[in-house]
């Protein structure tokens, strides 16, 4: 997941875009949080990306999700697995 997330944020800011910072989620679950942007954040893992898109122009989550459309798939909701693995010991119970 290092190297995608590398890979990530080298083709944002490559792009244009100022990320501010990123919070590790969960063990799997990185938020992207960018500067002057209105509130987008990305939350990604090594598969998938979520897009939270706040009051952010059309213009550019379309961008977004151009960059993002390459190596993650886009998704309305993103767990982690470590949730996924809890959920099942519960629904085996």
């Amino acid at each position: 997941m290092k190297e995608k997330l590398l890979t990530l944020t080298q083709k944002l800011t490559n792009a244009g875009f100022t990320i501010q910072g990123m919070e590790v989620e969960a063990k799997d679950i990185v938020r992207i949080k960018f500067v002057d942007l209105k509130g987008l954040q990305l939350v990604v893992n090594s598969t998938a990306a979520k897009i939270e898109e706040g009051n952010c122009p059309e213009k550019v989550l379309t961008k977004i999700k151009e960059i993002l459309g390459t190596d993650f798939e886009i998704k309305e909701t993103l767990e982690s697995s470590e949730e996924d693995m809890f959920q099942s010991l519960l629904d085996a119970a």
